[in-house]
């Protein structure tokens, strides 16, 4: 058999590709699959646009990545819906996901279903270009270190604006991870530096941590290293989790926005 040869192009300089001319409706052979998991694997996040696909279809997708864990969400298949009387949405601030977690999931998938008729963009930060840019010596010091990641501060915070309950407060993880670390697939060093849930630099007070972390944040969420992603119904984007950050744009209250989603697990950073 031949192999197939997908349309695969950058969608940004620094991070991104776009599969162009692809029918996720119809089973992928095996070489379709390792094409587009290379890509997302040197490039963090590929784009599908004009997906007519139903949610039997999308997890059969999403299966050639890795095992559907459903994240925080129980199910495989999460549906993240904000109705035209809410004002709050689901990841309005930069984050990687559960970052807070021993193993998070390394990858998800998020396909529109219903789009607002403006708003509703979806950001990506990618932590590989971030790194590239960092002078040598800071690579090296970041090299050594490692920080806390925790869900802890951020949700005691939505605690307090939402009046949460103290045993909800104290609901809450804590792990460490390395600052730098590898991606399994490629070798490709990214500074993993969360702004939601990294807390502060192991062996360091938080005064002293907070100087750097600060630097950090401004630093990977820099203009040159982010995207921005305009939905339409039936684009489709698929990510890995350990190489990005993503920021949800709340900017279409009055509207309908509905997405499915799926999250993925396999091994972490190296």
């Amino acid at each position: 058999m031949l192999a197939t040869a997908l349309r695969i192009r950058d969608y940004e300089p620094a991070f991104g590709a776009i599969v162009e001319d692809i029918d996720l409706a119809r089973p992928l052979d095996e070489d379709s699959v390792a094409q587009i998991k290379r890509a997302l694997y040197e490039r963090g996040i590929v784009f599908f646009r004009n997906q007519r696909i139903t949610g039997t279809q999308f997890i059969a997708f999403g299966r050639h990545f890795g095992y559907l864990s459903g994240a925080n969400h129980g199910a495989e298949l999460a549906e993240l819906r904000k109705a035209e009387d809410e004002t709050e949405n689901i990841g309005s601030r930069w984050h990687s996901d559960q970052s807070f977690c021993d193993e998070p999931d390394i990858g998800a998938l998020l396909l529109a279903r219903v789009v607002p008729a403006y708003g509703g963009d979806t950001m990506w930060a990618g932590l590989g270009a971030a790194f590239d840019a960092l002078s040598e010596g800071m690579k090296d010091t970041l090299r050594g270190l490692r920080a806390v990641y925790s869900k802890v501060d951020y949700h005691k915070a939505a605690s307090r604006r939402l009046g949460a309950t103290d045993a909800e407060k104290a609901n809450g993880t804590e792990v460490i991870h390395p600052l730098i670390g590898r991606v399994p697939e490629t070798g490709r060093e990214i500074l993993f530096a969360d702004p939601k849930y990294t807390t502060r630099i192991v062996g360091w007070s938080r005064t002293e941590s907070e100087g750097l972390l600060r630097y950090l944040f401004d630093h990977v969420t820099k203009p040159e290293f982010t995207l921005r992603f305009r939905w339409e119904v039936g684009s489709l984007a698929l990510w890995d989790n350990r190489q990005l950050l993503h920021l949800a744009l709340n900017d279409y209250h009055g509207q309908l926005r509905v997405m499915h989603r799926l999250s993925f697990q396999g091994p972490f950073l190296q």
